[in-house]
């Protein structure tokens, strides 16, 4: 239990407080409340605005809403109301006139927006209910939530040709924006007051119409400025009366209005489920003018289902995180207003071509929440990147530091065991006695592995590329040699323990090469592959797999093994750092990390307990290069000898070469070099320039006392600080590091030249 509470403490403190995701979470939820709560409030006012902009582009293009031609307001306005001898509620006696004088010009249907579901003077409420019978084609609303048609007085309801609801939702600046045509009341549909009126005015059913049921008003129309749609009721009672063509066979509809009412929109699926679900509308005549005006003209506007929309937002936001990511914050920020713009555009579009309510508002909260969640992947991602880059910089800081410490050490070793390495050479070639041979042998020995040891550790922190020989690798070749290589370790000793190792591999065929050393990145092989069998006393499967991932080759290896722990997997790569105890010296994974870092690549490590372990080195690919082989092999078989102090160099020196069908030999420094070299045993001379003990020069003038008419190549990085004249009387050709083929066939060139004009003269 306490070790299952360490893990999950640690995991904690690794995810969430390492990487400071807390403080993300945090800033996140901070931007989206000062974004998202004043938004809550102004989303229906900005659904209101790009409503009004969607109806002026539709009218910009000629696409304006119609009013019917035989639908008419009878207007009780404020200056009907000045006039008129009116009282608030409408006096009844004044509406039975109103209807008489209305009746007289045969309308089709007379309709009052007045509840009379009150009783008033009985005297008036008996003329209002005699005209109204006298009509014959009255329709009167009344309220169904409250009692529904009993709240009409009988007098009335008796006496009206038919009767609707008139409940309408109201939202808070009391505009209705949605009618409805029915409710639903046991199995019945019960319809509304605009609905009675269309009904009585047609003869149709409502039903036909072919909507559900309730349907958005179009408001925006100018039609209560228009004189022929909006009629005052004060010109009936004023000389001259109404011309008849007016109101005969038409709609005419009573109720109190005003000429400049404004125009107004409908609700959106997410305005209404923003703004109090439920909430319902106030009523007026230009409510059910225009409600009745849309089921005439059949000007629907359609509007998505809720559903939909949700799902529209919700791939928007998506679509927005995985498109954000890619750019950077400032960027992001800008490619969201683009998103907005063509959001707007798109429901423009669609509300003026194809009647279609799209809510822009859901859209554009989805947008600004792909927003957020792009900056907060950007803050992690940052965080990560970041913290990487600290974890590279310390590992390269100490690679620097032991770097420095290393070379101050290889140099004054080797120096150290020259002379001693000298002195044993020649104890040899005098001493004949097999006792104290073998005793010789073993001081040899031991002074070469101090010499590998102190090779090694030259390879620490080494940052320039100044003494490597960069040539075009293919790692699936490099590969299969190194596992051929390490049998004996992958195959053999696990089999003497009884246990067995398999070796798997799935090689990209089309894999480039990369450009870099190739007894380096064998070294990085080899490691790996040792450690990956380490790791498994028991047995297992030890998988190589390459593949192409953009601009880099990349390689994993992976074992079956024991795995590692977090703690172990951080500093798996420290210099001297081992869980091999006195077995290991903790350079290996140390060294390949510098091998893979010189080669401008990357590598990298996941491992879990008991699961085994992957290791991943990526490498850019070769760009441009022409294979060594191509160019060398153009010359004839050659003998070269090469003299370098650093045998890295020159065993890959050696390994191009021989690819392109020359044999070498190798000399790693200058005594070495000249104890190898016979006049007319080569071809080539390439002698590297600074060596210690004795240079470069120093190996070529030699050579030159030797045989005058020997081609000498001399390597070096200080290229620049030769002295021309002198280094040319003393070598024929100069190639500076790095090396690549194509200045290697060019120096080899030059000297076959040098070497041909000196015999002619």
């Amino acid at each position: 239990m306490k070790a299952a509470l360490k893990a999950v403490r640690e995991w904690v403190s690794r995810w969430w407080v390492e990487d400071q995701r807390l403080q993300a979470l945090a800033l996140t939820a901070i931007v989206a409340a000062v974004v998202g709560v004043p938004w809550w409030f102004i989303a229906p006012q900005v659904e209101m605005m790009t409503v009004d902009w969607r109806f002026r582009v539709r009218e910009l293009l000629g696409h304006t809403p119609f009013w019917a031609k035989d639908l008419v307001i009878v207007a009780i306005d404020e200056k009907s109301a000045k006039e008129l001898p009116m009282k608030v509620p409408t006096p009844r006696d004044y509406l039975a006139k109103l209807i008489d004088h209305i009746a007289e010009y045969k309308p089709r249907v007379i309709a009052i927006d007045f509840l009379l579901d009150h009783p008033t003077d009985p005297k008036a409420d008996r003329q209002l209910a005699e005209s109204i019978r006298r009509a014959g084609n009255v329709v009167l609303p009344y309220q169904y939530r409250n009692g529904g048609p009993k709240t009409l007085l009988p007098i009335f309801r008796n006496a009206a040709k038919a009767i609707g609801f008139a409940d309408v939702p109201s939202d808070p600046d009391a505009v209705t924006r949605r009618m409805l045509i029915y409710h639903p009341n046991k199995g019945k549909k019960v319809i509304s007051f605009p609905a009675a009126i269309y009904q009585v005015a047609t003869g149709h059913s409502v039903h036909e119409l072919g909507v559900g049921p309730s349907f958005l008003i179009n408001f925006h129309s100018t039609a209560f400025l228009d004189p022929k749609a909006c009629f005052p009721a004060r010109n009936f009672f004023v000389e001259p009366k109404p011309p008849r063509e007016i109101f005969e066979n038409k709609i005419v509809l009573i109720g109190a209005t005003h000429p400049d009412t404004r125009d107004s929109y409908f609700v959106t699926p997410f305005y209404l489920s923003l703004v109090q679900p439920g909430r319902h509308f106030a009523t007026g005549v230009h409510i059910v003018a225009q409600a009745l005006n849309t089921m005439m003209t059949r000007q629907f506007l359609w509007e998505p289902p809720y559903w939909l929309v949700r799902a529209m937002a919700i791939l928007l936001a998506l679509f927005s995180f995985a498109l954000l990511i890619r750019f950077t914050p400032s960027s992001g920020f800008l490619i969201a207003i683009g998103e907005s713009i063509v959001a707007a555009v798109l429901v423009t579009v669609a509300f003026v071509w194809a009647n279609l309510v799209l809510p822009f508002t859901p859209l554009l909260i989805a947008i600004g929440i792909g927003m957020l969640g792009a900056l907060l992947y950007h803050f992690l991602w940052t965080r990560r990147v970041l913290k990487a880059a600290q974890e590279r910089m310390a590992q390269m800081e100490r690679m620097r530091a032991l770097a420095e410490l290393a070379g101050g050490i290889a140099h004054d070793v080797r120096n150290a065991l020259s002379s001693v390495t000298m002195a044993t050479e020649l104890l040899l070639e005098e001493i004949t006695d097999e006792e104290w041979r073998k005793n010789l042998l073993i001081i040899q020995q031991g002074i070469q592995d101090a010499i590998n040891i102190v090779n090694r550790l030259r390879l620490f922190g080494k940052q320039n590329r100044e003494q490597e020989v960069l040539m075009p690798i293919h790692l699936n070749e490099l590969i299969t040699s190194t596992i051929t290589f390490t049998r004996a370790k992958w195959f053999y000793e696990p089999m003497k323990r009884g246990v067995e190792i398999k070796v798997q591999t799935d090689l990209e065929p089309n894999l480039p090469p990369v450009m870099g050393n190739p007894t380096e990145l064998r070294q990085v092989l080899i490691n790996l592959i040792f450690n990956a069998v380490e790791a498994m006393p028991n047995g297992g499967t030890l998988s190589i797999r390459t593949w192409r991932e953009n601009s880099y080759a990349c390689i994993a290896v992976q074992d079956t093994g024991v795995g590692m722990t977090p703690e172990v997997k951080r500093r798996i790569f420290d210099p001297f750092f081992t869980t091999k105890g006195e077995q290991g010296t903790g350079l290996g994974l140390s060294i390949c990390y510098g091998i893979v870092t010189r080669h401008n690549g990357t590598i990298e490590v996941e491992s879990e307990v008991g699961k085994g372990t992957i290791f991943v080195v990526k490498l850019p690919v070769a760009k441009g290069m022409v294979e060594p082989i191509t160019e060398l092999a153009h010359l004839p078989p050659m003998r070269i000898l090469v003299i370098d102090d650093d045998e890295t160099v020159a065993a890959a020196l050696a390994e191009v070469l021989r690819q392109a069908g020359h044999k070498v030999d190798v000399a790693t420094n200058g005594m070495s070099g000249l104890q190898l070299f016979k006049p007319n045993a080569y071809e080539v001379v390439i002698v590297d320039w600074l060596m210690p003990g004795m240079d470069g020069l120093a190996v070529a003038q030699a050579i030159r006392e030797v045989a005058p008419m020997q081609p000498i190549v001399l390597t070096t990085a200080w290229q620049s600080q030769l002295d021309a004249e002198a280094v040319s009387a003393i070598v024929d050709a100069v190639i500076p590091k790095p090396w690549t083929p194509k200045s290697l066939w060019e120096a080899l060139q030059q000297a076959f030249r040098a070497q041909r004009m000196t015999q002619k003269l």
